[in-house]
């Protein structure tokens, strides 16, 4: 990198006491332990005080450059146990939970969830677990843990549809197979309900 900076080939570095220097006034840190050096420095030094990303970013852009610094501090940030441990949920302020209705009749309403991370039996991983909400009735269907949301469908179908008939609702947990667009889809068609349930 030297020889073309000498020569003029590489226009935005530049030598000045023997450093390298990028554009106008930031210095050049080559890969090695000077990087860590530097983003502990200005990350969780005295000084520092546990900025954010963005913050690190543009007080390190002042004075240093490298390749990829962007994301040697976000990566380095998302690894601060202090920051971590620290840290503040963005999430949106859940809003009141409601009773689900009692329902009137068997196999009107019923619930759905998967039972997951079993031993393996038969070529089967999970079960997927069909309870009417009025008297408790349980259909246990085998089925694997990486069953889509069209294959849940078809299972519904196959193993519930024709003893029971399709409910008015059906209550669930938030798992990508129950709130996707062709779930969704499938039961509006249907003339069925999803109802969620909250996580834990």
């Amino acid at each position: 990198m030297k020889q073309n900076i000498q020569k003029g080939i590489n226009s935005h570095f530049h030598l000045c006491n023997g450093l390298l220097w990028y554009k106008q006034n930031q210095l050049y840190v080559p890969k090695g332990r000077l990087r860590d050096v530097l983003l502990k420095e200005c990350h969780d030094g005295p000084l520092a005080g546990h900025r954010g990303t963005k913050c690190t970013i543009t007080f390190l852009k002042k004075s240093y450059y490298w390749p990829n610094l962007k994301d040697n501090v976000e990566e380095y940030v998302k690894t601060c146990l202090i920051c971590q441990q620290n840290q503040t949920l963005n999430k949106k302020q859940a809003r009141l939970l409601r009773s689900l209705l009692i329902s009137k009749g068997r196999w009107e309403s019923v619930s759905m969830d998967f039972m997951v991370s079993l031993p393996p039996s038969r070529g089967f991983d999970a079960i997927m677990v069909v309870v009417d909400r009025f008297n408790k009735m349980t259909h246990f269907i085998p089925t694997k843990e990486s069953v889509t949301a069209q294959k849940t469908g078809r299972l519904f179908f196959t193993h519930m549809f024709k003893h029971h008939g399709l409910p008015k609702d059906i209550v669930s947990d938030q798992d990508p197979k129950f709130t996707s667009k062709f779930w969704r889809a499938l039961w509006k068609r249907m003339g069925s309900e999803l109802k969620m349930s909250t996580s834990f």
